[in-house]
């Protein structure tokens, strides 16, 4: 299934589910919310980022959305309502995801500098000037980085589903199952995100307005896509075990 076909899923199945706006609505005002907050404190120089605070809890928000929009997906709720905004704060949920996110930034972030202390080791040593060795060194990091991002954007939802489900065997099995879904899909998952930037380069121009048509729009489809892996994989599955 094509990007533009997941994206007229997901768009069709917002237009068929209008309860989908009672758990994006806290996540949506958090983004605007911290985007004024980030125009506001524009300039002034402080040790702590209050938007990105805010940014951080509507991530978290923006995650009980997904984990919602999936059971609804699954058909295991008939609709959403508020409370399902907050499904992430659950005892059930919160420590095991926040574990999760710990060991993906940990995992990420020293792959990433194990790669660019070698590769400034080595642009040292030919010698390039300054401005060509940081341009290279930020080309480095973004080839790094997004390999790794999306190696493992599935695995907050492959986390949800094990705790549901009663098959959770701890955060390094989610990990390592999102990487072995994404693998080969990373490039075709950053292609699905790339084609909303129109509707980011909007953002400060409708005072954060868009985020009530791209949050939603977005995350669930991601949701689409995740779930075209999972069938994808299912039927490898299948047909392997009919070559048996």
């Amino acid at each position: 299934m094509s990007n533009h076909h997941i994206k007229q899923f997901a768009k069709q199945f917002l237009r068929e589910n209008k309860s989908h706006y009672a758990v994006f609505l806290t996540p949506i005002i958090l983004s605007i919310l911290s985007l004024w907050v980030l125009f506001w404190d524009q300039g002034r120089q402080s040790l702590f980022n209050f938007s990105n605070l805010i940014t951080l809890i509507a991530t978290m928000f923006t995650t009980s959305a997904s984990f919602s929009v999936l059971d609804l997906l699954h058909r295991k709720k008939q609709a959403l309502d508020f409370t399902d905004s907050s499904l992430i704060f659950s005892r059930k949920i919160f420590f095991q995801w926040l574990l999760l996110i710990g060991l993906k930034f940990l995992l990420i972030f020293t792959l990433s500098f194990l790669v660019l202390m070698l590769a400034t080791l080595l642009l040292l040593g030919l010698g390039l000037g300054q401005t060509l060795a940081f341009e290279l060194l930020i080309l480095i990091a973004l080839a790094v980085n997004l390999p790794l991002y999306y190696s493992y954007l599935f695995a907050d939802l492959i986390l949800y589903e094990q705790l549901t489900q009663g098959i959770y065997l701890g955060p390094f099995l989610a990990l390592r199952l999102s990487r072995q879904l994404m693998a080969g899909k990373r490039i075709k998952a950053f292609l699905l995100d790339l084609s909303f930037i129109l509707w980011y380069v909007s953002i400060p121009f409708t005072l954060g307005l868009t985020y009530f048509i791209l949050l939603p729009y977005q995350t669930t489809s991601r949701i689409f896509f995740y779930q075209q892996l999972i069938f994808e994989t299912m039927e490898k599955g299948l047909q392997k075990k009919d070559l048996a």
